[in-house]
């Protein structure tokens, strides 16, 4: 009476299936809610009430979405970005670098004897050793570096903003410190004290390619060249892949000039000085046996071959 309501319809909005709401109605007027108007407020209410279910299941139809696509881009055992998110990040990487200016380095790190490791501790040591790694190399990175797990042992570090008049020591800078990850020895759960090393190969965009698959190709290949020469190399990490040394140019060779003339005289001089003690040599053996004897004594006497002592 205070507000001069006289009738009031409340109805309770479902959500889910407990009451999330009500659904209040006042009139200053005495007995206005009849049947149907009570029956149209309770269809409305009903309506409501299912158009918040369906919003709450598209809500956990997204997030479901979204969980999944976050699951099929990282790698189930560290938790690392995987493959696929590399193929979806490194071209939005050399697109930024594209437009920046900037130079972009694509690093591939495989852990030095880690077949050996997983060999005499296990798997799932080395699976932890793995999980460390990972752990490592994420506090050790820059807040713009991203790290990613490619295979196995193997890691794709993408590293942006390098100065072009700059790029090699902000590089250096830069692995240096994602070395750091690796060099205090690891304490695993078993037991074990694990001391490891890395070996990394590195492709600068646009210098060794435009591409990502290209980039990636060149940098796996400068991390086998540098891991071929581990016990030469100064640091851990190598850019680009070294060309091999130039062969000797073949000399040109007249096989009928005056060269091979005066080669031949020396040749023949040789080899008939050789011959000579040959033969002397191998009459003998066959004098030593009666059958050859007589064969060599019948060969003499026929003229086929010459007297030998």
């Amino acid at each position: 009476a205070q507000h001069r309501w006289f009738s009031v319809l409340a109805i309770p909005v479902m959500r889910a299936g407990q009451m999330w709401g009500i659904l209040a109605l006042a009139s200053p007027r005495r007995g206005c809610f009849d049947e149907s108007t009570i029956a149209a407020c309770s269809r409305i209410v009903t309506l409501l009430g299912h158009g918040l279910d369906e919003l709450d299941a598209k809500g956990c139809s997204q997030a479901q979405q979204a969980q999944d696509a976050r699951m099929a881009r990282s790698d189930a055992l560290t938790g690392l970005p995987n493959r696929l998110a590399i193929e979806e990040y490194l071209p939005q990487a050399i697109a930024r670098a594209h437009r920046s200016g900037a130079l972009l380095a694509v690093g591939v790190i495989d852990v030095d004897d880690f077949n050996l490791i997983n060999d005499q501790l296990g798997h799932e040591t080395a699976d932890e050793l793995l999980r460390s790694i990972s752990r490592g190399l994420l506090e050790a990175s820059r807040d713009t570096d991203f790290i990613a797990r490619l295979d196995g042992d193997e890691f794709v570090v993408i590293l942006e903003g390098f100065e072009t008049t700059q790029v090699m020591s902000q590089l250096s800078s830069a692995l240096e410190c994602l070395h750091r990850a690796v060099e205090t020895p690891f304490k695993l759960a078993a037991g074990e004290v694990v001391s490891i090393d890395m070996t990394m190969g590195v492709a600068l965009y646009p210098t060794d390619g435009n591409e990502p698959k290209v980039l990636l190709r060149r940098a796996d290949a400068a991390m086998y060249q540098a891991k071929q020469a581990k016990r030469e190399r100064t640091q851990w990490w190598q850019v680009g892949v070294t060309p091999p040394p130039e062969q000797i140019a073949e000399t040109s060779f007249d096989a009928f000039g005056s060269e091979a003339q005066e080669l031949m005289r020396g040749l023949t001089a040789h080899l008939q000085a050789v011959a000579e003690k040959f033969s002397a040599s191998f009459y003998r053996e066959l004098r030593a046996f009666p059958e050859s004897a007589a064969i060599l004594t019948c060969l003499v006497g026929c003229g086929v071959v010459g007297i030998v002592g």
